[in-house]
């Protein structure tokens, strides 16, 4: 790279102009950030440290004595560069300005009514099945008394006109059904012919069906096929073994459904968690027969107890055996303890021996230390020398978060990302934001990137 070229004008310490010197105060750290970056060029005697296809660079970015793509293959990387970016961030940055906040959608704020909400026509009351038959299929005869007074009031509330008053009539006779007898209950709740209608009764018999005979309920529950009817199979399941986990514990390994096990180990744990005894959830992963179980059990208690004793979570981890086990207590800590801690968690990172494990954990947790805190997670990646492709995720996640807050910044970053696709793909979509903010001086930097043409061109074209 010679002296002239627009990263070494961009990264130099002295002698920088006005231009360069605005960019150099936007960046988060850049004195180091330059030293940073110059370390890699001394300690390889001006060539990339880097070996293999990670180290190839093209055109301009080629060390000396590396060969430059051809125009052909830089042509079809520009093209594949050139995809649409999902540039938005995991959270809003803090100290973002008010219309930076206001450009950002609410979810589910689509313009029109949301899906199913169209309501029910006047006039148009719900069709319940034949609850006396149906519970005579079963045995269920003579009808108690309680439950043909209720069935007598609901025959009234079907012959109002449909609407708010009928609706809330409806839903409370349900859940006195349920009370009374919750099969009789489920049977009217699924004879319902309006979805809305239906789904909220159901979930009231369910509700009070749980309360009162749980494991009753949990049965009737795990012999529906999925789809039958609008229950939560996995939350129920798991609200039921995180309030009894004996009685979860007594039959979990005999279920052979393996999602249904799986909720059952997962309300287990949750308990467990919420009771401070790791202990046990450590001998229950002992216990695991299926590396599914080992996985689910692993993740749980990493989540769980990664927000109070990390430390222990590590200790533990560096114990498992099981690959996917491990990996998936890694995922659910790097969440956990990186929410809280995130800089203790990079430097952890930093020392797993897994190349590939540690540069996908790194972009994870970048995508969400980056949106809360974006100098603290440049500062990191500053201090990390030299540069390599480990650390493209990592600041491809700082790309996409200070882009549009500070888009001459993101183009700086955006230059050290190794990978070529990746870093011409973040460097033209942060020369757009930088061309709506100031055209100018974006026009004057991109022009001396090392951007393909056709990249340059729609990046330049971007209006204010």
């Amino acid at each position: 790279m010679n002296k002239g070229s627009p990263r070494r004008r961009a990264l130099r310490l002295g002698g920088v102009s006005r231009l360069e010197a605005l960019l150099l105060l936007a960046i988060v750290a850049m004195a180091g950030f330059a030293a940073w970056k110059l370390s890699g060029l001394r300690a390889g005697g001006g060539k990339s440290r880097l070996s293999g296809p990670d180290a190839s660079r093209a055109g301009a970015m080629a060390p000396a004595g590396e060969a430059a793509l051809s125009p052909e293959e830089a042509d079809a990387l520009a093209e594949a560069a050139a995809e649409p970016l999902d540039d938005a961030p995991d959270a809003v940055p803090r100290g973002a300005s008010p219309g930076a906040l206001s450009s950002i959608p609410l979810p589910g704020a689509t313009g029109g009514r949301p899906a199913g909400e169209g309501g029910m026509a006047a006039g148009s009351p719900p069709t319940p099945s034949n609850v006396r038959t149906a519970l005579q299929a079963r045995g269920a005869s003579p009808v108690s008394s309680a439950v043909e007074e209720i069935l007598g009031a609901l025959a009234k509330v079907e012959a109002m006109e449909w609407g708010p008053e009928a609706d809330r009539s409806l839903q409370a006779l349900v859940k006195r059904l349920a009370a009374a007898d919750p099969r009789a209950a489920m049977e009217y709740a699924l004879g319902l012919g309006k979805r809305r209608a239906a789904e909220s009764a159901v979930r009231s018999v369910l509700t009070q069906w749980m309360r009162d005979n749980p494991q009753e309920a949990f049965a009737w529950v795990s012999g529906q096929q999925t789809g039958r009817v609008p229950i939560d199979r996995d939350a129920i399941s798991r609200s039921l073994a995180e309030s009894d986990p004996n009685w979860a514990l007594e039959r979990v390994w005999q279920v052979e459904d393996e999602g249904l096990r799986a909720n059952l180990l997962s309300g287990v744990c949750a308990r467990w968690t919420r009771d401070g005894d790791p202990r046990r959830i450590m001998s229950l992963y002992e216990q695991a027969q299926t590396s599914e179980d080992r996985r689910v059990i692993a993740g749980m208690l990493a989540q769980g107890m990664g927000a109070y004793w990390p430390q222990d979570v590590v200790a533990w981890i560096n114990t498992v055996t099981d690959a996917e086990a491990q990996r998936t207590a890694i995922d659910r800590l790097v969440s956990t303890w990186g929410y809280d801690q995130p800089r203790e968690v990079a430097d952890w990172l930093s020392g797993i021996a897994d190349t590939r494990l540690r540069r996908e954990e790194l972009g994870r947790l970048m995508r969400t230390w980056a949106p809360y805190d974006a100098a603290g997670a440049a500062e990191w990646l500053v201090k990390q020398s030299p540069p390599s492709a480990t650390l493209d995720p990592a600041i491809g996640s700082l790309v996409r978060t200070v882009m549009h807050e500070n888009p001459p910044a993101a183009m700086m970053w955006a230059q050290t990302i190794q990978d070529q696709r990746e870093r011409w793909h973040l460097m033209m979509h942060s020369g757009e934001e930088w061309m709506r903010t100031d055209p100018a001086a974006a026009r004057q930097y991109i022009n001396r990137t090392d951007l393909p043409p056709s990249m340059k061109e729609r990046a330049l074209r971007t209006n204010p």
